[in-house]
């Protein structure tokens, strides 16, 4: 009698688990910062600029800019990253090694990037000028080399 009750209580479950409606459109991103966005390291799929990704043909609604950052060894890849002002733009960090931040004061950006893994903002810097990206979560250090948390640092130019 037992294993009869658990088994209509199970599948009662399973039923009403699979009846739930899903959504059939994702949810539309928003302009506004977005901050830990976390995304699996094993997404290493590129995409291209606006004209590239539909075909050749500019669109209204220009996409973002993507850059792909990666954070390990107590240096940012690339190190320096030219914008420009008032364009829309995706910054997809992901840490090789060990949890690490990217921060930039000037722009409002501090992101926690955990080990392994990829974080995805996007915004639209407001302020052209040179701002120095720093690693805002301590990340060691290398007695032979040198190199610690403190060297983690970037260069954003923005241009207007």
């Amino acid at each position: 009698m037992t294993s009869y009750v658990l088994a209509v209580v199970l599948m009662l479950l399973l039923l009403g688990c699979a009846s739930q409606p899903q959504p059939s459109t994702p949810a539309p991103a928003s302009s506004a910062l977005v901050a830990g966005a976390v995304t699996d390291a094993s997404d290493s799929g590129q995409v291209g600029d606006a004209a590239a990704s539909n075909g050749g043909q500019e669109s209204n609604t220009a996409a973002p800019k993507i850059i792909d950052i990666v954070a390990g060894n107590w240096e940012f890849e690339p190190s320096t990253i030219t914008l420009k002002k008032g364009e829309k733009v995706v910054l997809r960090i992901r840490s090789a090694d060990v949890a690490h931040g990217f921060a930039v004061d000037e722009l409002g950006l501090n992101l926690n990037i955990p080990a392994g893994q990829t974080v995805e903002v996007e915004f639209t810097p407001d302020k052209a000028g040179t701002f120095t990206s720093y690693c805002s979560v301590f990340c060691g250090f290398d007695a032979s080399t040198g190199k610690d948390h403190k060297s983690m640092k970037g260069t954003i130019i923005v241009e207007e």
